[in-house]
């Protein structure tokens, strides 16, 4: 549950009543405030029910997903003012591929990880806070960020809207697959090979 906006955490509460969940992971936010909030409570309600044990994850901890191995590289800090920032973003190595999924990170976030050292270069990019480029549309925030990731395939879930400047920067180093022209969007790994497919197709 990567920060406790609706659009991200909804879609969970159908995922705790269909299926068995043996862990859940969830960024420390203030849960009291939160808690007022009608899809949060909902949320939150769900995971007490199905007795789903939470944890918190610590920036620079690996766990292991099948036989890949996930690394968590944010939150770095414990208070911000957007809880945008509070988005745990995992880097994910399969064999030769790798994944960066940057939920909502803004650019305090994203400053952070840079700061931290992390290994940012990976094969593919969900772009950070549906490829919102910040305050306006002309906004530079995300442009350091996807410059260090360096991804040659990036995948935009949304309904149009990322910004004009942030889709010109990522399509400039980027093959760049959005929802809200492609639907579904899904990308396989076996390892050393990428596939990517979409309600339209398989490429």
């Amino acid at each position: 549950a990567s920060h406790p906006h609706a659009d991200h955490i909804n879609g969970l509460v159908s995922v705790t009543d269909t299926f068995q969940v043996d862990s859940l992971m969830m960024p420390q936010v203030d849960y009291e405030t939160q808690f007022k909030k009608k899809h949060y409570k909902k949320f939150l309600t769900a995971v007490e029910e199905h007795q789903i044990p939470v944890t918190t994850p610590s920036p620079g901890s690996i766990f292991m997903l099948g036989s890949a191995k996930v690394t968590v590289f944010a939150p770095n800090s414990l208070v911000y003012d957007d809880l945008n920032n509070t988005s745990i973003v995992l880097r994910i190595d399969h064999g030769e591929n790798s994944f960066l999924l940057a939920g909502d990170c803004l650019k305090e976030s994203e400053q952070e990880m840079m700061a931290a050292g992390y290994d940012l270069k990976v094969d593919v990019l969900t772009a950070p806070h549906h490829g919102i480029a910040g305050v306006h549309t002309y906004s530079d925030d995300h442009f350091a960020f996807i410059e260090a990731v360096g991804a040659p395939y990036a995948i935009i879930s949304n309904n149009i809207l990322a910004s004009y400047a942030f889709l010109t920067r990522l399509r400039q180093t980027a093959d760049v697959y959005c929802t809200y022209s492609s639907g579904t969007i899904g990308m396989g790994s076996d390892g050393t090979n990428l596939s990517i497919w979409m309600d339209y197709g398989t490429e």
